[in-house]
């Protein structure tokens, strides 16, 4: 089992990040994509997750051809437990209701938020994850109660065996 390496959750660590994946897999035919895919990841980690100012795990677990990148964050917001939930009796006159939820930013009018503003913010926020899935073979992301792990697995075939 490959060990993971905790990271501050700055912008910052995205090239520190690139330039150890190079180092690290000099000799893999793939080192382009798995440096492209720790990128992606990583800035995700930093801008996407509640890993804010703190940090991230980085592991690269490799063996004769084949890598396993795993990218580990704090996760998305946590959403409250059952348990969590007021005890307040439903019928009690105490509070007013909640007050609706703000709508998303798409909803607002033209004038604040032109349409292809909104089709640029889909696209860049969603590029990370079409270069994940683009350049690796397999990839995926397991979320548990306090963490995410994103994952990207690469395989290529050794040149050598070509020769047989």
């Amino acid at each position: 089992m490959p060990n993971v390496i905790a990271l501050p959750a700055l912008l910052s660590m995205v090239p520190a990040t690139r330039v150890a994946v190079r180092n690290l897999l000099r000799s893999c035919p793939r080192v382009d994509d798995a440096e492209s895919i720790t990128s992606e990841m990583v800035t995700n980690a930093i801008l996407h997750s509640t890993s804010q100012s703190h940090t991230f795990g980085l592991s690269l677990d490799v063996r004769p051809n084949w890598l396993r990148i795993e990218v580990t964050d704090s996760g998305p917001e946590p959403l409250p437990s059952p348990n969590q939930a007021s005890s307040a009796s439903p019928l009690a006159p105490s509070s007013p209701p909640p007050s609706p939820p703000s709508p998303p930013p798409h909803a607002l009018p033209p004038a604040t938020s032109p349409p292809q503003a909104d089709e640029e913010m889909d696209a860049d926020y969603s590029r990370g994850l079409t270069i994940i899935r683009k350049l690796s073979d397999r990839w995926g992301h397991d979320r548990y109660p306090d963490h995410s792990v994103w994952w990207a697995e690469l395989v290529w075939t050794d040149p050598s065996d070509a020769d047989s």
